[in-house]
């Protein structure tokens, strides 16, 4: 019957994968809830699951995405809190609760995570199904194309919890994709000095400007030599690394003292760091990883209008063109791309 299959993208082994019919999920468990997939979004790991040679891995026959918002279609009879009609975002790295490091406090950290739209049915879908524990409400006012901004922020969140920015501190961010055009926007609110950014597509560079960011392209300019222009030889209070791959340069212009967050996910970076930098310069580096108890503050800030991220959405497609979603995402041509099922 029809009405027992959907439309979803499949993962396939090497980097490939189909738009298919596939049977529509079902509740199984007492907890679950089904949601109808409003849209959903391409974030860079999927970027990354997609190109065989990062090193990201993923389960075959999985249907991807991790960044979705959608309706509550029918709930199972141990849900509490949602109800049929209730708007939700996904937090997708559903924790077990159970293990060492989430009794610690540490779920983004969970030894036993279940990751949505990796090694378990994500949001590229007309349909999904979760655990009532994984959803967050979201008021049924705020659009969807807003509403579905709610991981990525929750994420960047995390990352300024650990930057810690105090007001008139210089920052660097290395790369201007959505995640750090977040950071920007954020490390403006925070009350920082000074905002450099390290961007080679126009586009990005263009509203990481607008947002309020001095932006050198790194093809035909040294990071550490501008830094160091723009702070008399003094070097960037915080760095932080939104591509995953550029600690050598966050440690060579980085203040004395100064902390490092690396928030970029790549796989297959290799990065040369002399520890002697580390210890004469008492460098903090720390690594930031998803969100952490910081999705009802995303919310918050989206309902009320507090981070802009509207402008930053610049093509949306059906998912039956999820090969144009991506090609205009490895051309360079898009910032944020939206997939409507």
């Amino acid at each position: 019957m029809m009405g027992d299959t959907m439309k979803a993208i499949i993962y396939k082994s090497g980097g490939r994968f189909a738009v298919s019919e596939v049977p529509k999920p079902q509740i199984k468990k007492p907890s679950d809830v089904l949601i109808k997939v409003e849209v959903a979004s391409i974030c860079g790991s999927d970027l990354q699951i997609l190109k065989a040679s990062a090193g990201y891995p993923a389960k075959e026959g999985v249907v991807l995405g991790h960044e979705y918002v959608g309706i509550i279609e029918d709930v199972g009879e141990s849900v509490m809190g949602f109800e049929t009609g209730d708007r939700v975002v996904i937090e997708p790295d559903v924790s077990c609760g159970v293990c060492r490091q989430c009794r610690a406090g540490r779920q983004n950290l969970c030894d036993n995570v279940r990751e949505t739209g990796v090694f378990s049915d994500g949001g590229f879908a007309q349909y999904s199904v979760m655990p009532f524990k994984a959803v967050h409400k979201v008021s049924n006012a705020l659009d969807p194309e807003i509403a579905v901004w709610a991981e990525p922020l929750a994420c960047s969140i995390n990352g300024m919890h650990k930057a810690n920015i105090n007001v008139g501190e210089t920052v660097v961010v290395l790369g201007a994709g959505p995640i750090g055009l977040l950071f920007i926007r954020a490390i403006k609110s925070a009350g920082a000095g000074k905002i450099i950014v390290s961007e080679c597509m126009e586009a990005r560079k263009e509203i990481a400007r607008e947002s309020g960011a001095i932006v050198i392209d790194p093809r035909n300019t040294d990071i550490n030599v501008f830094v160091r222009e723009q702070t008399s030889n003094y070097g960037a209070d915080v760095v932080i690394d939104c591509v995953g791959s550029l600690l050598s340069d966050a440690v060579k212009c980085v203040r004395k003292g100064g902390k490092i967050v690396i928030f970029g996910i790549n796989a297959n970076a290799e990065c040369i760091v002399k520890p002697v930098d580390i210890v004469f310069n008492e460098l903090t580096i720390v690594g930031n990883y998803i969100a952490k108890h910081t999705f009802p503050d995303a919310i918050n800030m989206l309902e009320k209008g507090i981070m802009e991220v509207g402008d930053m959405i610049t093509h949306r497609f059906p998912l039956v063109d999820f090969k144009q979603a991506l090609d205009v995402l490895y051309a360079g041509e898009a910032i944020k791309v939206l997939v409507k099922p």
